[in-house]
């Protein structure tokens, strides 16, 4: 916000599509490859423009909107989940936790997708809209608020215990 990509009105503390637009805006801009989340490059990067507050340049952004999850490496070794959920998860999260939260969705009847990535059987390690949305549907569907369809603490210790 203070440096000039997203809107004051959107401080809302949710890490939504529109943060995520403005994270990869600012990425794009900084030469960063433009994943959408913050880690040590952005964050470095994000500190030196604060410092420095060069924000004319800065362009109102979009939000995406992913139709699909995409297919998972086949390539790949397959992953497990086992333990307990560790971190928040969101849109661009990957890894067996996320494929974890998504054969739980779809074992309590909340489909991922009817067919293809994230469908019974088939879930992937990519957390994507489909999975948000999903995820939106159980949160509400158990009282959770707001249902946005991110996976944080409270959402963790509810399906940590169910």
């Amino acid at each position: 916000i203070s440096l000039g990509y997203l809107e004051s009105q959107y401080n809302t503390g949710y890490y939504g599509n529109l943060t995520e637009s403005a994270v990869k805006a600012f990425q794009t801009a900084h030469s960063i490859e433009s994943l959408g989340i913050v880690g040590p490059q952005t964050r470095a990067a994000l500190n030196a423009a604060k410092g420095n507050n060069q924000t004319s340049s800065a362009q109102p952004v979009s939000a995406p909107t992913p139709s699909t999850e995409p297919q998972s490496n086949s390539t790949s070794t397959p992953t497990t989940f086992t333990g307990t959920f560790t971190r928040n998860l969101t849109i661009g999260s990957t890894g067996s936790d996320v494929k974890a939260l998504q054969e739980y969705l779809n074992s309590k009847g909340f489909t991922i997708s009817s067919t293809g990535p994230g469908s019974p059987g088939n879930e992937s390690d990519y957390f994507g809209a489909l999975t948000q949305s999903a995820l939106s549907k159980f949160q509400s569907s158990v009282g959770i608020s707001p249902a946005s369809g991110y996976f944080g603490s409270i959402t963790r210790a509810y399906v940590e215990n169910h």
